[in-house]
């Protein structure tokens, strides 16, 4: 029997079209309403709801009871959530400036402190391996800057050990 799976879909994708829904629906919604409008599977929405609650980026508003008696929670974007939201979604940042108001630029300047907080961390580690000369085996530390075509920065780390590198060596 043939059998094709289809590739799955990069969880920030599915993280953005969830923030996306929820920053765009004038009332708070539920779980199934979630489901139902972003097109996502039951599972992925328990997850983000629970990743997204610990984060702090959503909120219950209010809980009821469904027909058959089990408690059904409404839930909308935090401030908080409402600004991450933009970032994945950056065509959502006009409506998000005006709800949030000054809070938006606190909010951004406080994101950008973190990320720059960061990224010196990640300076001061390669300085310290330039400065020893050594590293363990494999290891890398990539640091990428990448402007859209607005000029807006996105910027990746990815540090650790190349397990690539440890497998050819191991194969040969």
């Amino acid at each position: 029997m043939d059998v094709t799976y289809m590739p799955r879909t990069p969880t920030v994708i599915l993280m953005a079209k969830f923030m996306r829904i929820l920053c765009e629906a004038e009332e708070p919604l539920n779980k199934y309403q979630i489901e139902k409008r972003a097109k996502l599977s039951k599972g992925t929405v328990y997850n983000m709801v629970d990743h997204l609650r610990r984060l702090g980026w959503i909120e219950v508003t209010s809980t009821s009871r469904s027909r058959v008696g089990l408690p059904v929670e409404y839930y909308r974007l935090t401030e908080l959530g409402q600004f991450r939201a933009t970032t994945s979604n950056p065509d959502l940042e006009p409506r998000v400036r005006n709800l949030l108001g000054h809070r938006f630029e606190e909010l951004q300047e406080k994101a950008t402190k973190a990320h720059l907080s960061r990224f010196r961390e990640e300076l001061r580690m390669a300085e310290e391996v330039f400065t020893r000369g050594t590293a363990p085996p494999n290891w890398t530390l990539r640091i990428e800057l990448i402007a859209n075509e607005k000029g807006r920065i996105r910027y990746s780390v990815r540090r650790g050990i190349d397990l690539k590198k440890i497998k050819h060596a191991i194969s040969t």
